[in-house]
């Protein structure tokens, strides 16, 4: 099975979206709605202590579990499908069309930093060029 122009443009997205999932799970992770605190007092050191206690309602948290196992487990799935296209960009022989393929489709980079990172010019245009003849 070789690459197609249609899979590296699925593994563009699949790039895109798992850094969407990233913020998204960060998001989740700083989220300060919803959060109850008390505060008691602690006894140990034989006076009573004030002692903040933070957390979310048990309604909220449940939501935010559930959310953040969808995302991790959509976050996975689309890891594997980009890992199954790199197993086959291994496979092609051209290591100039590697490195472009890689840049643009896994690192997510504007062809013009393409063509400054592979021969030093700005022409995007000539990157772009080059990909789609070997892709014919």
């Amino acid at each position: 099975m070789s690459l197609t122009k249609k899979d590296l443009e699925n593994v563009y997205h699949i790039s895109r979206e798992i850094q969407d999932i990233e913020r998204q799970l960060s998001i989740l992770s700083t989220k300060q709605d919803n959060e109850v605190a008390d505060v008691v007092l602690d006894y140990r050191t034989g006076q009573g202590v004030p002692v903040k206690i933070t957390g979310y309602d048990n309604k909220t948290y449940r939501k935010m579990c559930i959310l953040s196992a969808k995302l991790h487990s959509k976050r996975d799935l689309l890891l594997k499908q980009k890992i199954r296209i790199e197993n086959e960009l291994d496979m092609v022989e051209a290591a100039d069309i590697r490195r472009i393929i890689r840049l643009r489709y896994f690192d997510l980079l504007s062809w013009e930093a393409i063509a400054i990172a592979i021969d030093g010019t700005k022409s995007g245009d000539a990157m772009r060029k080059r990909l789609d003849k070997y892709l014919e």
